[in-house]
């Protein structure tokens, strides 16, 4: 009748069913029935079940076994009225090739446990308890005679299936990116403590709980690899006891998160020292971790304090104020043989100071001005008529056009 989910009204009642339409007809096949109960975990959809018991429920000795005909079929073999050595090494050998798949063998030895059973290959006979224990479901048989026993039996074996899950170990990690910002994660932790829930159909559920909050950083993720989505816990497992010690491990689904990168405004203002606008305000809106370069404005005469703005977004916004100071430049005077002038250090669109007059013996004076890239440079002209010619204040604003001065031709 393959799976039925005893949790569920309908399929509750067609184990009911099957288990009353059931009619004895002689002899015991308890190879048949292990290999069916086998058959049962190859269906699909219980392949993801990790832990995998079969219970045998059996009244008396194995008289039949099953064999193939002339044609590869399945079919039955022995007498039916005692265990040959043909039946006991077939129910053996079907017993141990289930063991060693890792599902979990028991059985119920119901109203026959000192019923004898003749070992084939020894001669000596022993109980059916002992057979059933020593070769078929190794060291979990169970016994019973009436309703209550049974009951008992299937209890202890419930018990048994479901312990490992109050002594189980939860072995958890997070991904590259994925950080615990509150709560309790401290990579494993023990299953104590749980209280079990009875739902229908006698199914138990045991819940536990750990709480931790954890933070994406996108920087670190490649979300587009998982469309939008990334992995909030690395590897997963629980680990329990099997039937037999050892160790079942069961891999837990892993949660996702949804990244979604979020934008930031990235504010630069072009200012001159005094406070004023240089240049337009430079805005751009971008995402957490991305990186930005911004080359600042060149502006004639004047020097930036920060030649680019550049770093990486972080989770606000940013603004930065980029400062532009004048260039110095150097205003020399070139006396022409007279006396030295001292040369003086003008900020771009300042104004230079007049220097004290320089002296020639027996010549007059004037002043030429001559405009260079970084410098500007006074020339004093002597004439020879007696006409006195004051050095005036040179009142020429340093910038980058050519700065002209009148000046005429000395007297020859």
């Amino acid at each position: 009748m393959g799976w039925q989910d005893v949790s569920t009204e309908a399929g509750y009642t067609a184990i009911l069913t099957a288990i009353n339409d059931l009619k004895p007809d002689g002899g015991t096949n308890l190879d048949d029935g292990l290999q069916n109960a086998n058959l049962l975990f190859a269906k699909s959809n219980v392949q993801e079940i990790d832990s995998k018991n079969i219970i045998a429920l059996t009244d008396g000795e194995p008289t039949y076994y099953m064999t193939k005909d002339i044609f590869g079929n399945r079919t039955v073999g022995g007498f039916g009225n005692s265990c040959t050595k043909e039946v006991f090494e077939a129910t053996a050998n079907t017993a141990a090739s289930i063991c060693n798949s890792g599902t979990t063998l028991y059985s119920i030895c119901f109203g026959a446990a000192n019923e004898e059973v003749k070992n084939p290959n020894t001669g000596a006979y022993i109980s059916l308890f002992e057979y059933l224990n020593t070769y078929i479901a190794l060291n979990k048989t169970y016994s019973a005679n009436d309703f209550s026993g049974l009951k008992d039996a299937f209890d202890a074996i419930s018990s048994s299936i479901t312990s490992g899950l109050s002594s189980g170990t939860v072995h958890d990690s997070l991904p590259d990116g994925v950080t615990c910002i509150s709560g309790d994660f401290e990579g494993s932790w023990n299953l104590t403590g749980a209280t079990g829930e009875p739902g229908e159909g006698g199914v138990t559920t045991y819940t536990y709980t750990k709480t931790y909050t954890v933070k994406i950083d996108p920087t670190a993720v490649d979300a587009e690899r998982y469309d939008g989505y990334y992995p909030l816990n690395g590897p997963t497992t629980l680990t329990v006891k099997g039937s037999n010690d050892e160790d079942v491990t069961i891999d837990f689904p892993i949660p996702a998160g949804k990244v979604t990168l979020q934008k930031y405004d990235l504010t630069i203002n072009y200012k001159y020292a005094d406070g004023t606008e240089a240049k337009p305000t430079h805005t751009e809106s971008l995402t957490y971790g991305s990186s930005y370069s911004v080359a600042s404005p060149l502006i004639t005469g004047y020097t930036a304090d920060k030649l680019t703005v550049s770093g990486s977004m972080p989770d606000s916004d940013v603004t930065v104020d980029v400062t532009y100071t004048a260039k110095d430049y150097t205003v020399t005077y070139e006396s022409n043989g007279g006396s030295t002038v001292p040369s003086q250090t003008v900020k771009y669109n300042e104004t230079a100071n007049k220097p004290a007059d320089p002296t020639k013996s027996g010549l007059h004076l004037r002043w030429l001005v001559h405009r260079g890239e970084a410098h500007q440079q006074v020339r004093l002209c002597y004439s020879r008529d007696r006409e006195h010619h004051p050095l005036r204040q040179v009142d020429a604003q340093l910038h980058p056009a050519p700065l002209h001065a009148a000046h005429r031709r000395d007297p020859r």
